[in-house]
């Protein structure tokens, strides 16, 4: 999802919105009057089918008027989670399956301005999403209790807070909170039970660098997020972590993004599933349906400082249903590892999509570069997948960290947080404990029926062992199986672009002799 202008399409009826208020992230479609304006799109089928490329990305109009209800072939084609209907229509059962499955948001459409008013605020472009880290906290000088600091992702405060809510931590830097958006705020935080604590929000008139008005809100009781409303004004933004009573509070990093109301996190239609009672234990999960077809293609995103969906391009332009999974944690991600209620979080919302497209258990291709190598092969052992496709494989975190000291001293300073998290200590030992645990469950996985497709970088700085090891493990276990490999010269960071091009020529590859599908290099309209 670039970000240029979205066009927001209506294929026929009444226009429901008024165009004219839409703001410059959008472009009004309405195609009814298409032969004015022949710079469009004058089909919205191509020849071969499918939704013209253009819209791929579009938002959608359908209202109760609308002959595109009648029209199973353009229903079919319109992009997962970009649909909005007129809640006042009853479609054919056939055709609520079909919008259940795409995603499809049933809204009123009676009253124009605020329909508009709605596309305006939730149906931005892209994804905008940071994180304030522990670079920019401080703790106030009037705390006086114990501090202790674990890498850059958590920081546990224990002593006597007072006995009334008073400052304690502050994170230094402002934030820009423009009119008209809102604003989500997912702070990582845990305290003990005689503690109570709240994050505060203070407005500042950008004009006067005064004080405008303050938020204060309860992180036990937002776990997943509170939304911070904005009116006409544009803001700066500080925020602190009030405390009281006797005890310890942990505090991680704060989770802020762009606020899609009911549509979705990061994207239209992303889910954000939360572990209750965990200090940080979440993700993001975005599902597209695709043309229906087999297979699912689970795409886990790689190391991102933004909480961020990843491969969405690419994924879309295969066709195949797909899954997008992204691990928000630490500096970048936490490699998709965590406690046993985490673990199966993932391994359900997988065969949960499955199951709802009702493909077979063997309908799905696991796939990831660098960061997201590491769930394709930990979790494709549970699901037994038809192919995994990899590039810059890690199975060897601890590895990771260690060639830290020595091959990359200024770089991937995370890896050390990555192990400190995972193993509660960053020492040779716990290194090797890390790497052992993701192999005892990559080694229990049946991959007898897996395809493998598998780019490296010959002079890996991160970690040159992972390959050797997949490949004489594989092929030692399952002597059958097909394992196409690729090895690129350079370090891990040196040659992004051949490992892209070679990841998705076998993804198409695979797609079409596992599963029969043709992708056309070209898409040609009539």
């Amino acid at each position: 999802m670039a970000n240029t202008q979205m066009p927001v399409v209506q294929l026929g009826g009444q226009p429901v919105i008024q165009p004219a208020k839409l703001t410059a992230d959008f472009k009004w479609v309405y195609y009814p009057d298409r032969a004015q304006h022949p710079q469009e799109p004058q089909s919205v089928l191509t020849l071969a089918g499918q939704l013209t490329p253009q819209w791929r990305n579009a938002l959608f109009l359908l209202p109760s008027g609308d002959a595109t209800w009648l029209n199973d072939a353009v229903l079919r084609v319109l992009p997962a989670n970009h649909i909005l209907y007129d809640q006042r229509v009853t479609p054919r059962q056939d055709v609520q399956q079909l919008l259940k499955l795409k995603g499809a948001f049933a809204v009123d459409m009676t009253d124009p301005q605020r329909l508009t008013d709605t596309i305006n605020r939730d149906w931005f472009p892209g994804q905008d999403a940071f994180k304030l880290d522990h670079s920019q906290l401080r703790v106030l000088p009037s705390f006086e209790g114990g501090i202790t600091r674990y890498g850059r992702y958590r920081l546990t405060l224990t002593g006597n807070f007072g006995a009334t809510l008073q400052p304690v931590a502050i994170w230094e830097a402002q934030g820009y909170a423009p009119r008209f958006r809102d604003l989500l705020f997912q702070p990582e935080c845990q305290v003990g039970p005689n503690v109570t604590v709240r994050y505060q929000l203070t407005l500042i008139n950008q004009t006067t660098d005064q004080p405008i008005h303050t938020v204060t809100f309860d992180p036990t009781r937002h776990p997943t997020c509170k939304t911070l409303h904005l009116g006409s004004t544009d803001y700066y933004y500080t925020l602190s972590l009030l405390a009281r009573g006797q005890g310890t509070v942990d505090i991680g990093l704060v989770h802020i993004s762009r606020s899609r109301e009911t549509y979705g996190r990061l994207f239209p239609g992303g889910q954000f599933i939360h572990i209750p009672q965990t200090f940080n234990e979440n993700f993001y999960a975005y599902f597209d349906a695709g043309d229906l077809k087999p297979p699912l293609n689970v795409y886990f995103s790689g190391f991102n400082l933004s909480d961020h969906f990843e491969g969405n391009f690419m994924m879309e332009r295969l066709g195949a249903p797909f899954l997008l999974i992204s691990d928000p944690r630490l500096n970048g991600g936490g490699f998709y590892l965590g406690s046993p209620a985490y673990e199966t979080a993932f391994l359900k919302v997988i065969q949960d999509t499955l199951d709802r497209l009702g493909f077979a258990p063997d309908d799905l291709i696991l796939s990831g570069i660098s960061e997201g190598t590491v769930a394709a092969f930990y979790y494709g052992a549970k699901l037994k997948p038809r192919a995994i496709i990899a590039g810059k494989p890690l199975l060897n975190l601890g590895t990771t960290a260690t060639n830290g000291r020595i091959k990359r001293t200024q770089d991937f300073q995370p890896s050390f947080d990555l192990l400190l998290d995972h193993t509660g200590d960053v020492t040779a030992k716990t290194a090797q404990d890390l790497n052992d645990r993701i192999w005892a469950q990559v080694k229990q996985g049946d991959f007898s029926h897996t395809t493998f497709a598998v780019a490296h970088m010959q002079q890996d700085d991160f970690d040159n062992t992972t390959f050797p090891e997949l490949f004489d493990w594989i092929t030692t276990a399952f002597p059958h199986v097909q394992f196409l490999h690729k090895g690129i010269l350079g370090r891990h960071n040196d040659d992004t672009p051949a490992v892209n091009a070679w990841f998705i020529k076998q993804y198409r590859m695979i797609l079409a002799t596992a599963f029969d599908r043709t992708i056309a290099s070209k898409e040609v309209s009539p």
